[in-house]
Protein backbone atom coordinates (compact mmCIF):
# COMPACT_ATOMS: atom_id res chain seq x y z
CA UNK A 1 0.00 0.00 0.00
CA UNK A 2 1.66 3.26 -1.12
CA UNK A 3 -0.95 5.43 0.62
CA UNK A 4 -3.73 5.05 2.96
CA UNK A 5 -6.19 7.56 3.49
CA UNK A 6 -10.21 8.16 4.17
CA UNK A 7 -12.45 10.77 2.26
CA UNK A 8 -13.56 13.50 4.76
CA UNK A 9 -15.24 15.96 2.99
CA UNK A 10 -17.13 16.23 -0.76
CA UNK A 11 -17.17 19.73 -1.89
CA UNK A 12 -20.31 20.82 -3.27
CA UNK A 13 -19.03 21.50 -6.50
CA UNK A 14 -16.14 17.97 -6.66
CA UNK A 15 -18.55 16.44 -8.20
CA UNK A 16 -19.49 18.78 -10.98
CA UNK A 17 -16.34 19.10 -12.48
CA UNK A 18 -16.19 15.30 -13.00
CA UNK A 19 -19.38 15.06 -15.06
CA UNK A 20 -18.52 18.35 -17.13
CA UNK A 21 -15.00 18.05 -17.40
CA UNK A 22 -13.90 14.53 -16.48
CA UNK A 23 -11.99 15.99 -13.53
CA UNK A 24 -11.40 14.94 -10.14
CA UNK A 25 -9.45 17.59 -7.69
CA UNK A 26 -8.03 16.30 -3.92
CA UNK A 27 -6.69 18.05 -1.30
CA UNK A 28 -5.83 16.83 2.10
CA UNK A 29 -7.39 18.19 5.21
CA UNK A 30 -4.66 20.90 5.75
CA UNK A 31 -6.41 22.76 2.85
CA UNK A 32 -7.84 25.97 4.18
CA UNK A 33 -9.38 27.89 1.18
CA UNK A 34 -12.53 27.27 1.28
CA UNK A 35 -13.15 28.04 -2.22
CA UNK A 36 -10.95 24.84 -2.89
CA UNK A 37 -12.53 23.23 -0.52
CA UNK A 38 -15.66 23.75 -2.37
CA UNK A 39 -14.17 21.94 -5.69
CA UNK A 40 -12.30 19.24 -4.40
CA UNK A 41 -12.71 15.69 -2.32
CA UNK A 42 -11.04 16.08 0.46
CA UNK A 43 -8.88 13.18 2.61
CA UNK A 44 -7.19 12.58 6.15
CA UNK A 45 -3.58 13.56 5.71
CA UNK A 46 -1.03 10.88 5.37
CA UNK A 47 2.00 9.66 4.53
CA UNK A 48 2.91 8.88 1.12
CA UNK A 49 4.98 5.48 1.06
CA UNK A 50 5.69 5.45 -2.13
CA UNK A 51 5.56 7.64 -6.08
CA UNK A 52 2.40 7.35 -7.15
CA UNK A 53 3.19 5.58 -10.58
CA UNK A 54 1.51 3.79 -14.25
CA UNK A 55 -0.67 1.14 -13.25
CA UNK A 56 -0.90 1.40 -9.59
CA UNK A 57 -4.84 1.64 -8.39
CA UNK A 58 -6.68 3.92 -6.74
CA UNK A 59 -9.43 3.34 -4.96
CA UNK A 60 -11.98 5.61 -3.47
CA UNK A 61 -14.31 3.65 -1.96
CA UNK A 62 -15.72 1.01 -4.58
CA UNK A 63 -14.10 3.07 -7.54
CA UNK A 64 -11.38 1.60 -9.15
CA UNK A 65 -9.12 3.79 -10.76
CA UNK A 66 -5.67 2.82 -12.83
CA UNK A 67 -3.02 5.51 -13.14
CA UNK A 68 -2.15 5.78 -16.81
CA UNK A 69 0.18 9.03 -16.29
CA UNK A 70 1.83 11.03 -14.07
CA UNK A 71 2.46 14.94 -14.55
CA UNK A 72 6.22 16.29 -13.65
CA UNK A 73 4.59 18.03 -10.51
CA UNK A 74 1.90 15.71 -9.16
CA UNK A 75 4.06 13.92 -6.59
CA UNK A 76 5.64 17.16 -5.27
CA UNK A 77 2.10 18.76 -4.75
CA UNK A 78 0.49 15.78 -3.58
CA UNK A 79 3.37 14.83 -0.83
CA UNK A 80 3.31 18.74 0.26
CA UNK A 81 -0.86 18.90 0.52
CA UNK A 82 -2.61 15.90 -0.94
CA UNK A 83 -3.05 17.42 -3.63
CA UNK A 84 -3.89 15.71 -7.20
CA UNK A 85 -5.68 16.76 -10.32
CA UNK A 86 -7.06 13.28 -11.80
CA UNK A 87 -7.90 13.94 -15.89
CA UNK A 88 -10.19 10.39 -16.65
CA UNK A 89 -8.69 10.16 -20.10
CA UNK A 90 -6.91 7.51 -19.83
CA UNK A 91 -4.48 8.73 -21.43
CA UNK A 92 -0.24 8.53 -21.43
CA UNK A 93 -0.30 11.59 -21.09
CA UNK A 94 -1.08 15.02 -19.35
CA UNK A 95 -2.26 18.42 -20.14
CA UNK A 96 -0.65 20.14 -17.03
CA UNK A 97 2.91 18.90 -15.02
CA UNK A 98 0.57 18.94 -11.86
CA UNK A 99 -2.25 16.00 -13.54
CA UNK A 100 -2.51 12.47 -13.52
CA UNK A 101 -4.70 10.55 -15.71
CA UNK A 102 -6.42 7.64 -14.59
CA UNK A 103 -8.82 4.96 -16.45
CA UNK A 104 -11.74 4.13 -15.07
CA UNK A 105 -15.38 5.36 -13.96
CA UNK A 106 -16.71 7.32 -10.87
CA UNK A 107 -19.90 5.91 -9.34
CA UNK A 108 -20.80 6.77 -5.51
CA UNK A 109 -18.46 8.49 -3.22
CA UNK A 110 -19.70 9.42 0.21
CA UNK A 111 -17.72 10.86 3.12
CA UNK A 112 -16.18 8.07 5.24
CA UNK A 113 -14.87 6.02 1.69
CA UNK A 114 -11.32 4.43 2.00
CA UNK A 115 -9.03 6.59 -0.12
CA UNK A 116 -5.80 3.96 -1.45
CA UNK A 117 -3.31 3.75 -3.71
CA UNK A 118 -1.42 0.94 -4.48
Amino acid sequence: MKYNSEVVNIGGDALSLYEGIKSLILFNDSVLDESLKDIALVHKSSQLLEDIAVGDEIRIGENELYVTAVGDVALETFKNIGHLTMRFTGSGEVNLPGEIAVFGELKNIKIGDKFTIK
